[in-house]
């Protein structure tokens, strides 16, 4: 009957011969992953750490790439960008989180708070006058 078997095995999609099968016990890919190859994770925080001169105030600073990324959506969410308010909006949210659940020390001084309750109330009158906008031609279409 085990004869049987073996003549019912039917190769086709999905079903490699049985001679080309992985062994039990052996890897497909035996050799692996080269050492000393990065992954994302790693490439990412290299790159955010490297450092750029910026210039603020007038005077020429080095900071790190991160720092940098951070510093720009600060100053572009409070200039107006609604995208990049709500960015560090959600970056403030994950770090009060974060401190809430104790994952890391500190917590928010009264210039963090300060400085939230501005972003969140520039994204918001923003986002309203966005709003309103969108309606308002949505009217103007309506009229036509």
């Amino acid at each position: 009957m085990s004869d049987d078997k073996k003549d019912d095995y039917q190769v086709g999609y999905g079903k490699p011969p049985k001679h080309s099968q992985f062994k039990k016990g052996h890897s497909g890919n035996p050799k692996g992953r080269p050492k000393g190859t990065q992954n994302f994770a790693t490439d990412l925080r290299e790159e955010l750490r490297e450092r750029i001169t910026l210039k603020e105030n007038g005077q020429i600073k080095s900071v790190t790439k991160q720092r940098g990324m951070i510093k720009s959506a600060v100053n572009n969410g409070i200039q107006g960008n609604a995208g990049a308010a709500r960015l560090v909006m959600e970056w403030v949210k994950d770090f009060v989180e974060e401190v809430e659940q104790g994952d890391i020390e500190g917590s928010l001084t009264r210039e963090d708070e300060e400085l939230f309750n501005l972003l969140m109330g520039r994204a918001l009158s923003h986002q309203t006058a966005q709003t309103a906008a969108e309606g308002t031609a949505a009217e103007d279409d309506d009229d036509s």
